[in-house]
């Protein structure tokens, strides 16, 4: 059943619930809201993102204002887990280039979580929650111990045939 208004700007089906707008201007109208609330809730993220970034750099003894700088925050992040931070070019090579890139980010982000006294299961926070993570970091009582490093395997020490002659 259609329930049809005089000047058939819309109509409801009353079987399966399907609308349809016709007015250019209502549709419009809708678009720019869609728009707006989307612009506005990026914009939120973006500063929370960049203070709680910014917060982290100062930890790590670097400056604050690197955060609020777009790939540039990326750069000085990665250096500061101990990464290349051109290894950020990776983001701009599609598909293969940004698992890499995600790659690169999560072993800084386990770098910089040691070096914040941090466990190594920490990046997990970073890699489903980065919200998470990065607010933790940010707002929490954890230095910077730039000896905090990942353990690298031992060396061998077994004698080797000319040792034992």
């Amino acid at each position: 059943m259609y329930n049809t208004l005089m000047d058939n700007s819309y109509y409801i089906n009353s079987s399966d619930t399907t609308t349809t707008i016709n007015d250019p201007a209502l549709a419009a109208g809708l678009a720019l809201s869609i728009f707006l609330f989307a612009l506005v809730l990026f914009v939120v993220l973006y500063v929370f993102s960049a203070i709680c970034l910014g917060r982290i750099f100062k930890k790590a003894g670097k400056e604050f204002w690197p955060a609020w700088v777009p790939f540039y925050n990326s750069w000085v992040l990665f250096e500061i887990g101990d990464q290349k931070g051109a290894y950020i070019l990776f983001q701009f090579v599609p598909f293969v280039g940004q698992i890499i890139f995600m790659v690169f980010q999560f072993i800084a982000m386990y770098n910089v979580g040691l070096k914040l006294g941090k466990s190594g299961a920490f990046v997990l926070w970073g890699i489903f929650l980065a919200p998470v993570w990065y607010v933790w970091l940010a707002f929490d009582k954890s230095r910077w111990n730039n000896s905090a490093i990942p353990a690298k395997p031992a060396t061998s020490t077994a004698p080797t045939n000319t040792d034992q002659q």
